[in-house]
């Protein structure tokens, strides 16, 4: 009898040891930087090697995410919030001081017009006009938001161009930040020569303007339609 219960018994016992050891699930949460109040926001996680994925979302509610995966010590995340709560995209290196994200709501009227926008070529799909408006974003943000906008500029131009998005950028451990991939900065010489424009092999202005065939004040003086 004795070894009959213990026999029934280990199945159970090895269940909570195996539920034991697996690790907890990384987690962030994410708030406004001024009032403490929840932000709905995608996690976006560029490692030092492969592919940039989203691996989470923070809730509405409580603004807490729990993270499909643990990035390693010093990888880059962006963070970029719901159009429906507009703050600016914030970049990170893991792991977050307390594992609290501050995002920033646009201040300056210019910011406010832009982030706008930004909102309305996104859900209209407008790549181009996306690549355009996140490039100045990522100059006249505050510098704690600036560079959350730069990733984004880059891969929308990469979709403008037919590229595969999972191709547009990498992470360039010498500046440690992400840059354009080998094919997007070759893309962006082809276009530049195709197009009579100085080959700077950057995503510079008059490249993206030529792209998106309209001038950024469009988009910094009225708010689209």
């Amino acid at each position: 009898m004795k070894r009959a219960t213990i026999f029934v018994l280990l199945p159970s016992i090895f269940a909570q040891l195996s539920c034991a050891q697996q690790p907890a699930a990384a987690t962030l949460k994410v708030v406004d930087s001024g009032d403490q109040t929840p932000v709905a926001a995608e996690i976006h996680y560029y490692p030092f090697n492969g592919q940039p994925s989203v691996i989470g979302f923070s809730d509405q509610a409580t603004g807490n995410a729990e993270l499909t995966l643990t990035p390693r010590k010093g990888e880059l995340l962006y963070v970029k919030p719901d159009e429906s709560n507009p703050h600016l995209n914030k970049k990170l290196r893991w792991p977050a001081e307390s594992g609290v994200v501050l995002v920033e709501k646009p201040r300056a009227p210019v910011t406010k017009t832009l982030l706008a926008n930004l909102n309305t070529l996104r859900a209209s799909n407008d790549d181009a006009k996306v690549a355009l408006v996140a490039n100045e974003l990522s100059q006249v943000s505050s510098s704690k938001s600036r560079e959350g906008f730069e990733p984004e500029s880059y891969r929308a131009f990469a979709r403008a161009l037919s590229i595969p998005e999972d191709q547009a950028v990498v992470f360039d451990p010498a500046q440690r930040k992400v840059v354009p991939s080998p094919i997007l900065q070759a893309a962006i010489v082809s276009f530049q020569k195709e197009n009579n424009l100085k080959v700077t092999k950057q995503l510079d202005y008059p490249t993206l303007r030529a792209k998106a065939g309209a001038d950024i004040t469009t988009y910094q003086n009225h708010l689209l339609k």
